[in-house]
C-alpha cells in the first residue's frame, strides 16, 4: 500500500507555497519601485525574497511574467483606492493624487522612460492611462464648467498627470503642499473656475 501524504502536511506545504509566492511578489514590487527594470534580475528578486532563483523561475517563468503579475495586481489595488475618492471633491482628489505620486512618481517616471523600448512597459502604461482617464471623468464630472466636456477632461488628465507632478516637484523643486496647490490651480483652469475664485 502506498503511503499518502497526511492532510496536515499537504496543507502546510500549500501554506508555505503561498507564503513563498507572496514573498517573491513583494520583493519584485519593492525592487521595481526602487530601480530600473533592466537593472533587476531574477537573482536579485530571489535574494530579496530569501528564496532560490530556481524557485522564482519555477513559479513565474521569467522576470517579465513576474513583473506583469505584480504590476497588474498593484494596478488593481490602485484602481480600488482611486474609487474611494468622492466624486466632486476637487481638494481631496488633488491631495490624493499628489500623495500617490509622492510614493510612486519616481518609479512611474522610470517605467515611462521605457515605454517605447519595453513592450511590458507600454502595456502597463497604456492600462494606467485608461485607469487615470476614467478616474478623472468620474471624480471631476460634477465640477465641469463652461468648456466643452472633451476639452475639460483632456485638460484635467494633463493637470493631474505624473509628468506635471515631476515638473513641479522634481524639476521646479516645489514642496509637496505647493505642488498640491499648483495642480489644484491647473484643475480649476481646466474646469473654467478660476474667475469664480478671484
Amino acid at each position: 500500500m502506498i503511503n499518502q501524504p497526511r492532510p496536515y502536511r499537504q496543507a502546510a506545504r500549500a501554506e508555505a507555497a503561498v507564503a513563498t509566492t507572496g514573498a517573491v511578489k513583494a520583493a519584485a514590487l519593492q525592487l521595481l519601485m526602487q530601480r530600473w527594470y533592466d537593472d533587476i534580475s531574477l537573482d536579485d528578486i530571489a535574494r530579496e525574497a530569501g528564496v532560490s532563483s530556481k524557485t522564482v523561475q519555477r513559479q513565474f517563468g521569467s522576470k517579465e511574467n513576474l513583473a506583469r503579475t505584480v504590476l497588474l495586481e498593484y494596478g488593481a489595488e490602485n484602481s480600488t483606492w482611486r474609487d474611494q475618492i468622492e466624486a466632486g471633491n476637487l481638494e481631496a482628489a488633488i491631495v490624493a493624487i499628489v500623495g500617490m505620486y509622492e510614493a510612486l512618481g519616481d518609479s512611474l517616471m522610470r517605467f515611462l522612460a521605457l515605454e517605447h523600448k519595453l513592450p511590458l512597459a507600454a502595456e502597463i502604461i497604456d492600462m494606467g492611462r485608461v485607469v487615470h482617464k476614467r478616474w478623472v471623468e468620474r471624480v471631476f464630472k460634477p465640477l465641469l464648467g463652461g468648456l466643452p466636456k472633451r476639452q475639460s477632461i483632456a485638460l484635467l488628465v494633463v493637470a493631474t498627470d505624473v509628468y506635471v507632478w515631476k515638473l513641479l516637484r522634481r524639476d521646479a523643486g516645489l514642496s509637496q503642499s505647493m505642488t498640491v496647490e499648483s495642480m489644484r490651480l491647473l484643475a480649476l483652469l481646466a474646469l473654467d473656475q478660476v474667475k469664480e475664485e478671484s
